[in-house]
């Protein structure tokens, strides 16, 4: 029996897709706004973690999305190559290590967003094969080592004065530290439907505080832009919006159903 679509996920896409242009756009709200907007990416990953686990897992299905992702990074990146060349009158000739961070590490070098993709990307692939063996349940493990890694980095670069380029900061943004940990998390967003909106719209009320007083009071840069209370915030953002149901469509669920993906890819060019 298909599920019945709920149209709040993709009004959620919407609001994403704007708080990350506004997260990259100057402002007389960025700072205010900031807490909000670094929640976006993060969210974007919970919500296809909890999409694609609701449904019974598949090599073939996910190893679909894989190439589709795959392609659609492709794409953005030969526009973003033929924009580069447009405005500075000169071919972009990627060296070795510039290749080597992105393969390994989803550091795409031109834009600087394109990551999201890879790091997409990579961890379906990272999925389908854990399908395909029978593994799932090692998805936890690596998530959880992930996150536990990203945020030992994150205090070593924070609280020991570390010189940016030794921390390699970009190559944090990707499908190990980032995408799996965060899919995964979203993916237990399935079990928890029960949860009272208003339980969780304290919860979002609290951890935004909290995400407030963090980037405002002690002024730290954290490697990958995912603070200590982004992640926590982030989950019950998204836990409102699938607890808040819109059963009919409207011209913003469209949005974030169509084009909520290239609002964030190719708003840099806007």
């Amino acid at each position: 029996m298909q599920q019945e679509r709920n149209y709040s996920i993709d009004l959620l896409k919407t609001i994403l897709a704007f708080l990350i242009v506004l997260h990259h756009s100057p402002s007389p709200f960025h700072d205010t706004m900031q807490p909000i907007t670094t929640c976006a990416v993060p969210t974007f990953f919970m919500i296809s973690g909890f999409l694609i686990f609701r449904k019974e897992i598949s090599f073939k299905r996910i190893m679909k999305n894989a190439i589709r992702i795959m392609k659609i990074f492709l794409g953005a990146l030969l526009i973003f190559y033929i924009w580069f060349w447009i405005r500075h009158e000169e071919l972009y000739i990627p060296n070795f290590k510039d290749i080597c961070l992105m393969v390994f590490a989803n550091n795409e070098p031109l834009s600087g967003h394109l990551w999201y993709l890879m790091a997409y990307a990579y961890a379906l692939i990272v999925i389908a094969i854990f399908t395909l063996k029978g593994k799932m349940q090692y998805l936890k493990y690596i998530a959880i080592i992930g996150l536990v890694l990203y945020f030992l980095f994150d205090i070593w670069h924070i609280y020991c004065n570390v010189p940016k380029y030794l921390t390699l900061v970009y190559c944090f943004r990707n499908f190990f530290f980032t995408a799996i940990p965060m899919m995964f998390i979203g993916s237990t967003v399935v079990d928890r439907n029960s949860i009272r909106t208003k339980t969780i719209a304290v919860w979002l009320i609290f951890f935004s505080i909290c995400a407030w007083v963090e980037m405002n009071s002690f002024h730290v840069n954290h490697i990958a832009d995912v603070y200590f209370f982004t992640i926590p915030l982030s989950f019950f953002l998204f836990s409102l919006f699938v607890n808040c149901k819109i059963r009919k469509p409207n011209i913003l669920t469209k949005c974030g159903e169509k084009y909520s993906l290239y609002i964030y890819i190719y708003y840099i060019q806007l």
